[in-house]
């Protein structure tokens, strides 16, 4: 599946998104979160690229699904599947994505997110997997690699067989704090071009961008 680009200006999108809604009801959508459509699924049922949404504190989070993601080297090694989303979602249908059989692995995005989200709060930006009980070939590290808004750019390795299985984990990738000042693309990827061992059993749900103090 070809990743879909992912929406250059997000504020605009959303507020594109609330027109037909009445204002006095914006905050209550948000808080229950404001899905963003990438595509049309079975039946012509929506199916979303994107959910932003408040969390207790009324401070703006993001979820990137699989279906924007840029994901392997052949999409014949990734088996994508629609799936109702937590509660009290389970209405919406979200893309997963999952490595059947690979070799190499790499899921990468960005986001144009800095105007949307609130101003002075420290953001996480972690990827959302899941471990089967039939993976295999996960047990060499994968490349972690942030960059956040003014470019500043992290690495660092994380063992995915160690996770729990059968179960959606939060990975983190990186931190950064929207000052208002930065307007550059959050970029995010994680990979494992190194071995040449066959790998299956990785889920991948999709990317979140979301106040440190919801970890």
């Amino acid at each position: 599946m070809a990743a879909l680009q992912l929406q250059k200006d997000l504020q605009s999108h959303v507020q594109c998104a609330l027109q037909s809604i009445p204002q006095a009801k914006h905050a209550a959508v948000l808080q229950n979160g404001l899905y963003l459509e990438s595509s049309t699924g079975k039946n012509n049922s929506p199916v979303f690229g994107k959910k932003v949404g408040m969390n207790k504190k009324e401070h703006k989070y993001i979820m990137i699904y699989a279906n924007e993601l840029s994901i392997g080297d052949c999409a014949c090694n990734w088996e994508y599947s629609l799936v109702s989303d937590d509660p009290p979602n389970e209405d919406k249908l979200v893309t997963i994505a999952e490595l059947i059989k690979g070799v190499n692995v790499k899921v990468e995005g960005d986001s144009d997110c800095t105007s949307y989200l609130d101003k002075g709060i420290t953001y996480e930006v972690a990827y959302q997997v899941m471990i089967t009980r039939k993976s295999y070939g996960l047990e060499n590290p994968m490349t972690l690699k942030f960059v956040d808004p003014k470019g500043k750019g992290t690495e660092f390795k994380v063992r995915l067989d160690r996770m729990p299985k059968n179960t959606w984990e939060f990975v983190r990738v990186g931190v950064f704090l929207n000052d208002g000042q930065a307007t550059g693309k959050v970029q995010f990827s994680m990979t494992e071009v190194v071995s040449e061992e066959e790998k299956k059993g990785l889920v991948v749900k999709g990317v979140a961008i979301r106040p440190i103090t919801d970890v």
